[in-house]
């Protein structure tokens, strides 16, 4: 797990004055991601740069930017590839000689027998930037559900890239301002849908897609890989033989996610997931696993004592924290990290657990994308009694809508100020019907369309930046691309049996985990923000959203913002809604006000923690 960054010319071969200076300053605001070494690739109108977390081969022969033999392919990767060991028996049998012991030779030496193809033979999350020498040809490639980033930007005939929108906005002159369009998505999903960011300009590379560009034409974006579509899922199976189905696959997978050179452990929500993948790791285990739970004062978001039941079945070495309204002292630190907005408030949480599980381990695996492949979210169930009711005559975005949404487009109408007025006649919610139309039901739909957008876009940001914060890797055996294919080939009705959601993987895991863990509501990540903005948070919103600045700035009704907190002081919730709002305002002032959102003091202080740890030369 890494940071990368760099340009191409694609107008010409001239190289930026001070090349070498623009991608050390790139890499430098990403050193939190790769601390162990830095160092960069300069040629004629290209740059390409590295900070590395060490984690599979330590030794500084596999540090990157990283070159085969004889200099045609040079490259630099963010990820891990988990079946790296396999695919280099494939390579040496072909006659390839190797170097190191690293997964990054492993797609040098791909590259250079399968071309581009190699990606799809890599298993694993990555976000790859490579050079071909021979070709004059830059290619970028990113993962197939999206656990690696990877930002991109066209400015002045460069394409500038980066694994944060920070690196790319460190290249001289790249433009700086907000993308209202985006801002306006942002307010009903609490994210910003690829490929769109907070910037004008500056882009997400989707999930599974990549770049090709070319000296002297256009940059061509392509996807290269999809998940088996719903409407194949159709052959049913006898649950006792998919159950064992289900186990092997999570096994192998996990057992994958394991293949580490450091200490490894894993996060321990006390959902069903998390709990999975922990009693995995222990079968696959010779010693007691590291896991790590977050809980809170307030019960109802408190899921501590089922997560102690995973760790005392399995005698984990078990950690544990309690986050209280002090722990928005972070904010600052959140916004700056996340670099666009961003309003999922179990980033704190998750920001927390990174912090402690890095003070032991320097890989954590975790239990995301569950939900979305076996059918896990109560919406889901919601959907399937809309379907009963008769309710599948309107637009599918409108049927999920209550389900996902945050302002309503009729919220929007009272909230708009006179700079998003213009917005109000375009729906964020279209786009969602294309991807809600390919499932046979509104349930297989709506999961659709989650692996496609709220995961990638919502989930996996969440964990990658809060985890790169600490310098830790995470990852993710539910995200195995063999995995997520498997289940999605197995009919809905077997997934989710009746109105118990997930009920296939619930029942694959009744050997390992107590029953009263595995049929327990779903009470997810959630973070108790409604009583913190009660309390200690109370004073510091009402500054925050009603001062001269927010009100100046003409986004939204300054009497409809006040309103909005008053009601939540008064008792209704209203928490979603402000913390949006909240953390769209802070991202102005740290990311758009200042003439230079490297010299705010939370950027400054950040950056400064890995000032002395100079880059290596090339």
């Amino acid at each position: 797990m890494c940071g990368i960054a760099g340009f191409f010319n694609i107008a010409g071969r001239e190289t930026p004055a001070q090349a070498r200076a623009v991608v050390a300053s790139q890499i430098a605001c990403l050193r939190y991601r790769g601390p162990d070494a830095a160092s960069e690739f300069i040629g004629p109108g290209v740059g390409l740069g590295h900070a590395r977390l060490s984690v599979i081969d330590t030794s500084t022969a596999a540090n990157q930017p990283m070159s085969d033999a004889a200099e045609q392919v040079t490259l630099v990767l963010n990820g891990e590839i988990y079946n790296f060991q396999e695919l280099r028996a494939e390579l040496e049998a072909k006659g390839h000689v190797f170097r190191t012991a690293s997964d990054t030779e492993v797609i040098v030496e791909g590259y250079l027998a399968w071309g581009v193809n190699v990606v799809d033979r890599l298993r694993g999350m990555f976000a790859i930037a490579l050079f071909d020498h021979r070709t004059d040809r830059l290619v970028i490639l990113r993962d197939r559900v999206g656990k690696k980033p990877l930002f991109y930007a066209v400015h002045d005939g460069v394409l500038v890239f980066g694994s944060e929108i920070k690196a790319v906005l460190r290249y001289p002159g790249m433009p700086r301002k907000a993308n209202l369009s985006a801002i306006h998505d942002y307010l009903t999903f609490q994210y910003i849908p690829s490929p769109a960011t907070g910037f004008e300009g500056i882009y997400k590379l989707p999930p599974a897609h990549l770049i090709v560009a070319d000296r002297g034409k256009q940059i061509t974006v392509q996807r290269y890989w999809e998940l088996p579509h719903p409407r194949t899922a159709t052959r049913e199976r006898p649950i006792e033989e998919l159950c064992g189905e289900l186990v092997h696959e999570l096994r192998e997978a996990t057992r994958l996610r394991m293949i580490a050179d450091v200490p490894i452990g894993a996060f321990l929500s006390g959902g069903v997931d998390s709990s999975a993948v922990v009693a995995m790791m222990a079968l696959e285990s010779s010693r007691p696993v590291r896991t790590f739970t977050i809980g809170f004062e307030e019960q109802a978001y408190d899921e501590r004592p089922y997560a102690r039941m995973v760790a005392e079945r399995y005698g984990t070495d078990h950690t544990e924290l309690t986050i209280r309204p002090d722990g928005m002292s972070v904010i600052e630190d959140i916004v700056y990290h996340y670099g666009e907005p961003y309003a999922d408030s179990s980033a704190i949480p998750t920001y927390y657990v990174s912090k402690m599980a890095r003070e032991q381990v320097t890989v954590a695996l975790n239990g995301d994308g569950g939900d979305e492949s076996f059918l896990g979210y109560p919406r889901y169930a919601y959907m399937r009694q809309i379907e009963a009711a008769g309710g599948d005559w309107m637009p599918r975005s409108r049927q999920y809508e209550v389900s996902i949404t945050y302002f309503s487009d009729a919220a929007k109408l009272d909230l708009y100020g006179p700079l998003m007025q213009p917005f109000l006649y375009r729906s964020s919610l279209d786009t969602l019907d294309p991807l809600m139309n390919q499932g046979v039901t509104l349930a297989q739909g709506a999961a659709w369309a989650d692996i496609h957008t709220y995961l990638p876009d919502d989930l996996l940001v969440k964990v990658d930046v809060a985890s790169m914060a600490h310098s830790l890797e995470a990852r993710s055996p539910l995200l195995d691309q063999k995995l997520m294919a498997w289940a999605a080939q197995i009919p809905e009705h077997q997934r989710f049996d009746g109105q118990e959601t997930k009920s296939l993987f619930k029942k694959a895991m009744e050997p390992y985990l107590p029953h009263d863990l595995l049929y327990r509501p779903k009470m997810g990540f959630g973070v108790p923000i409604d009583h913190w903005l009660r309390g200690e948070m109370r004073r510091f919103a009402y500054d925050t959203l009603l001062d001269a600045t927010a009100r100046g700035r003409g986004l939204f009704k300054p009497e409809t913002v006040k309103a909005i907190l008053d009601r939540h002081s008064a008792g209704e919730n209203w928490a979603s809604r402000i913390w949006a709002m909240l953390m769209l305002e802070l991202w102005f002032r740290v990311w758009i006000d200042g003439q230079d959102a490297f010299s705010h003091p939370t950027s400054r202080r950040i950056i400064s923690r890995y000032a002395d740890k100079a880059l290596e030369p090339a």
